[in-house]
């Protein structure tokens, strides 16, 4: 694909990224987080793999994954609209976080995020045309 025709598909390639990262997240949040076996499993026995789900846990209740995704998109139009900088791999990551977001608990800061990140990439678009 040349680089026209990838630059008049933005944002669509951010969005699908976004989706696919909900995807992902669907999984991590109903095979790790909800099911209370492993809440029993880490209570008791205490595999090697609890650490990392408590901290998961402990991020979505402090709205970590929201206010990254918040952040990146913040630093993308921020850049963008006042630098002048390419906003892409920002916004693109941004997408990528806020969809995760989206599932995991995080939904108000992620989807104001997939939004600033999706209006980024489509101003820089028209720009860019």
């Amino acid at each position: 694909m040349s680089r026209s025709r990838f630059r008049a598909l933005q944002p669509l390639p951010g969005v699908a990224l976004a989706a696919v990262m909900a995807v992902i997240a669907t999984r991590l949040r109903y095979d790790f987080i909800e099911p209370e076996r492993l809440g029993a499993a880490c209570e008791k026995a205490g595999p090697w793999w609890c650490g990392a789900r408590r901290t998961l846990i402990m991020a979505t209740e402090w709205n970590v994954v929201g206010g990254v995704a918040l952040a990146l998109a913040g630093l993308a139009a921020w850049g963008y609209f006042r630098h002048g900088r390419d906003p892409v791999f920002q916004a693109l990551a941004a997408l990528a976080v806020g969809g995760l977001g989206i599932v995991i608990y995080n939904a108000t800061f992620s989807a104001l995020a997939i939004v600033i990140a999706a209006l980024v990439l489509a101003q820089h678009r028209a720009q860019t045309a």
